[in-house]
């Protein structure tokens, strides 16, 4: 136990600057404020928002070779923003909110699905002298299945302005959340 606590507290540390967290570790019960949109305004774009949420992984092996995988979705402060003159635009800004709360919490979909992949992996092999690089493939599958995921959200829900869609969107994350819940972070 004093290994995993080890393991996430460098974890956590990296993603930290000056003492300054940098990032949101994805959790049930806590949601994104506009206040968490640090990063720079792509002057770009032409959304309100952005949110970068991403996965992050540790590989860690044992004294026998056998590999652990630590695995934390991370919203990340000083890459997301918020556009103050397209806000004010906006009629409904929690409802806004609440749909880049939704990229945060597809990011941790993926997350769980590559916990799973990762499970599955190792029941099968175990000490894999492919092991990394089978690792890193699986990543690399998924880190594209969350893009196309993520601009399926966008596109289905015209970046939140469909609201039927939107109400439909929320369901069915809230369902992918649920029916992946055994791959939730544990500490």
């Amino acid at each position: 136990m004093t290994s995993l606590l080890t393991i996430w507290m460098i974890l956590l540390a990296t993603l930290t600057t000056f003492g300054q967290r940098l990032t949101i570790p994805w959790a049930q019960d806590v949601k994104l404020t506009w206040d968490d949109f640090q990063g720079p305004i792509d002057p770009a774009s032409s959304f309100a928002a952005y949110t970068n949420a991403q996965m992050n992984y540790v590989i860690k092996t044992a004294p026998d070779g056998a590999p652990t995988l630590y695995i934390l979705c991370t919203f990340r402060k000083n890459f997301s923003w918020k556009n103050p003159e397209k806000l004010k635009q906006v009629d409904d800004k929690p409802y806004l909110l609440n749909h880049e709360q939704g990229h945060f919490d597809l990011e941790e979909v993926i997350t769980r699905r590559m916990r799973k992949e990762f499970a599955d992996y190792c029941a099968a092999h175990k000490k894999s002298p492919t092991f990394n690089t089978d690792i890193e493939q699986i990543f690399k599958k998924l880190t594209t299945a969350s893009q196309a995921l993520q601009d399926q959200y966008d596109n289905e829900t015209n970046h939140s302005k469909n609201k039927a869609k939107q109400e439909e969107w929320n369901k069915k994350i809230a369902a992918m959340l649920t029916e992946l819940n055994q791959y939730a972070r544990k500490l």
